[in-house]
C-alpha cells in the first residue's frame, strides 16, 4: 500500500497501512474544525474493522474549548481501536485520557498506552497489529 498524507491546519494525518493511521499535532491550538476534517479523512477505513492509531502531540500544542468534546462524539461510531500517544505534557496526557475513558463509556473498543518516545510507540502497535493478526 502507498502511504498517504493530509494537511489539517498545522496538523497532519498520514494513513502508514490498511489499518494503521498517524495524527500528527503541532506546536498550537487544536479546534473541532481539525478534528471535523481529521474524522472525515479517517471515516473510509471504519470498514477494516480495526484501527491502529499513532497520536503525537507536540508538548506547545493546545486544545480549545470544546474540541474533546466533539472528539468523543464525533468517534462514538467508530470501530474498535488501539492506540498509542507520544506526549510529554502532563496537561495533555491527562486530556487524552479522559477522551479515552469518554470513548470507553460510550462503548468503542479503545486499548491505549502512552509513550515518551515515538519508536516505542512504534513498536507496541507493531507487536499489537502483529499479536492481531496472529489470532
Amino acid at each position: 500500500m502507498t502511504m498517504e498524507t493530509w494537511n489539517v491546519g498545522p496538523h497532519q494525518v498520514c494513513r502508514e497501512a490498511e489499518d494503521y493511521m498517524v495524527y500528527r499535532f503541532a506546536r498550537g491550538p487544536v479546534a473541532q474544525e481539525h478534528l471535523a476534517a481529521m474524522a472525515e479523512i479517517e471515516r473510509p477505513f471504519w470498514d477494516c474493522g480495526h484501527l491502529y492509531i499513532l497520536t503525537i502531540l507536540d508538548a506547545e500544542m493546545s486544545v480549545l474549548p470544546g474540541t474533546l468534546s466533539f472528539a468523543v462524539k464525533s468517534l462514538r461510531d467508530s470501530p474498535p481501536r488501539t492506540g498509542a500517544f507520544v506526549v510529554r505534557s502532563f496537561v495533555l496526557r491527562t486530556s487524552m485520557e479522559f477522551m479515552l475513558r469518554a470513548l470507553r463509556k460510550l462503548g468503542t473498543g479503545a486499548n491505549s498506552r502512552f509513550f515518551e518516545d515515538e519508536a516505542s510507540a512504534r513498536v507496541w502497535i507493531e507487536e499489537r497489529r502483529a499479536a492481531r493478526a496472529g489470532a
